[in-house]
């Protein structure tokens, strides 16, 4: 059984784990805890806040986390801004990774969709099946039966089950690539935006008001911030990682996104 070697699997814990971003955040000169005579904090000690959506304990790490990270009970660790785990890649997705993540997915839909495009070609030169109706002869099911009760070749058979497969995937990594790109518009992850993390906080990025026109209601908040929540994941320059993975360049953490990402009580640090 193939294994991932062990200083890759380190390489993705070490970079998605809290410390490692609060390090990040530190070293930048751009963390900085909610101040002791803040609204928000005198709102809090009035009852206005719930205490839990500034920070949670973490009872197996033993130690105070942002609300905005959850523990993994297979890496082991408090993931920041955790969006699943991710059984194939054998860890999970976080703030460390999601770049390489959301890149092997627009790849995978490109390397799906040239695979069956000449699959169903090759498929549509050789199969003598009727239509409007024949394409269904071409389903991996279907055809592996044809094949048992002899009605197909064993090559056919293979190739229509190798179709299904792709277009499986296929349908499998677009959905997995749209809801990325999705959730990263507004500044959350999968695991966030369907969890009370985005009930008490807005998204990554600086909070712009809302403007009303006559007609429509440009909210700010989400379009202004796009550019500003994509660099926070894939780094300077953001677009080119489609073309090629720019490890180099590293995520930009702003002063707003690093604020949401650690907001919890000077205290409880």
């Amino acid at each position: 059984m193939f294994e991932y070697p062990a200083s890759c699997k380190s390489s993705f814990t070490r970079h998605n784990c809290v410390t490692h971003w609060q390090r990040q955040s530190c070293v930048a000169g751009l963390f900085r805890s909610i101040p002791t005579g803040s609204d928000e904090l005198a709102a809090e000690e009035e009852g206005e806040y719930d205490p839990t959506y500034l920070s949670r304990f973490c009872n197996v790490c033993n130690r105070e986390a942002p609300i905005r990270s959850h523990h993994c009970p297979i890496c082991k660790i408090c993931v920041l801004r955790k969006d699943h785990h991710c059984f194939i890649t054998g860890a999970c997705v976080g703030l460390g990774n999601q770049r390489y993540f959301i890149i092997f997915l627009f790849w995978a839909c490109v390397g799906l969709l040239l695979g069956a495009r000449y699959t169903a070609v090759y498929l549509y030169q050789t199969s003598s099946a009727g239509f409007p109706l024949g394409f269904l002869y071409c389903v991996g099911p279907i055809a592996v039966v044809r094949w048992i009760i002899g009605y197909t070749t064993f090559l056919h058979a293979f190739i229509c089950t190798i179709l299904s497969f792709i277009l499986a995937s296929l349908v499998a990594a677009a959905g997995f690539f749209g809801l990325q790109i999705y959730y990263t518009c507004y500044g959350y992850t999968m695991y966030e935006y369907h969890s009370s993390v985005r009930d008490a906080f807005d998204g990554d990025g600086y909070a712009f008001t809302p403007f009303h026109y006559a007609i429509e209601k440009i909210d700010y908040n989400f379009s202004a911030n796009i550019g500003e929540r994509f660099r926070l994941i894939f780094g300077r320059y953001w677009i080119l990682n489609f073309l090629f993975p720019q490890f180099w360049n590293a995520q930009i953490l702003t002063t707003q996104i690093a604020t949401n990402l650690f907001r919890v009580r000077s205290k409880q640090l």
